[in-house]
């Protein structure tokens, strides 16, 4: 090993201090380019645009419907009684799972896998 334990500890800290700081500035940004974005969408709508565009862009105020669930357990009997588990997505709570394991459960069509990952406590 060329590098020893110190150094490599140093650089990870540093490279996971840096992946927080990108994504404090990235909530940062996206929540400035959301504002733009309503702004804009207000501004194109007070004088009746749609799209608007100069030589390099062209923008488009779209529409687009998603769901907003109000009552889960609605939602989830419907799945049930119509087979309509393509509305979910494909993806198991960690959590969930561990849970139902430590309680003796087994989950058909799962396997487990040990996610080795190296954790950190500040000073």
């Amino acid at each position: 090993m060329s590098e020893s334990l110190k150094e490599l500890s140093e650089r990870f800290v540093k490279a996971k201090n840096r992946v927080t700081d990108i994504g404090r500035d990235l909530a940062e940004a996206k929540k400035v380019k959301e504002d733009y974005e309503n702004r804009l969408i207000q501004a194109m709508q007070a004088v009746g645009l749609t799209q608007i565009g100069n030589q390099d862009i062209t923008m488009s105020v779209r529409s687009d419907t998603v769901p907003n669930i109000k009552d889960w357990d609605a939602v989830y009997q419907y799945i049930h009684d119509n087979h309509a588990y393509h509305l979910l997505q494909r993806r198991m709570s960690s959590t969930a799972y561990k849970e139902l394991v430590e309680l003796g459960e087994v989950v058909p069509g799962t396997e487990e896998f040990d996610r080795i990952s190296i954790s950190t406590k500040n000073k």
